[in-house]
């Protein structure tokens, strides 16, 4: 189940009804398995899984079943996730959205991952604006966090830049390919808008 303008609704009819999201460069819409292709340019990249929790994909079937995870976890109301494309070139970029929820305490985890050549231009800052507008406003979410592998320093200041509070450091918090690693903790309150 998922909230969506104050009410609890089915997420299949909510998220696969919903046109997705729109920035002024960027198209947020539900994932497809044919984005695989767009995702394998820059999901092979270790750059880009470096500090995400997946690895670099080495196949295009890498590139397909994560897309079909983020298609079934979207399917289930577990998660709300979008491919991300570049209006300008109709390039599918990263992915962004919710990757999880909290239903009883009117909370959202956002995450998003963007390919290298994308890097460094805004767009992490407009896609996460952009998420938790939609958070705080169609899904009525009171509190949205994002966590960050402490290294992660770009990560954490586009959070700072979004108006998310840096609330914690949590030490030896998660493994990330084999290696115990820090994590810092950013929120954002529907009382902070």
């Amino acid at each position: 189940m998922m909230f969506i303008d104050g009410k609890q609704r089915n997420s299949f009819s909510s998220l696969w009804a919903e046109r997705g999201l729109e920035t002024s460069r960027l198209l947020l819409r539900p994932p497809k398995l044919s984005d695989a292709r767009q995702m394998f340019s820059y999901a092979r990249d270790e750059r880009v899984a470096r500090y995400v929790l997946w690895d670099a994909h080495r196949h295009l079937g890498d590139s397909r079943k994560h897309l079909w995870d983020l298609i079934i976890g979207n399917f289930t109301g577990q998660t709300q996730q979008y491919s991300v494309i570049e209006k300008a070139s109709g390039l599918m970029i990263g992915t962004a959205g919710f990757v999880r929820f909290d239903k009883d305490n009117q909370m959202g985890e956002i995450g998003y991952s963007l390919g290298y050549d994308y890097w460094g231009k805004g767009y992490a800052k407009e896609l996460l604006s952009a998420l938790l507008r939609h958070g705080f406003t169609r899904l009525s979410l009171e509190r949205i966090e994002g966590l960050t592998d402490a290294r992660n320093e770009a990560s954490a200041r586009v959070m700072l830049a979004c108006g998310m509070r840096e609330e914690g450091y949590l030490r030896g918090c998660m493994m990330l390919k084999g290696v115990r690693v820090d994590v810092r903790l950013f929120a954002k309150l529907r009382s902070d808008v």
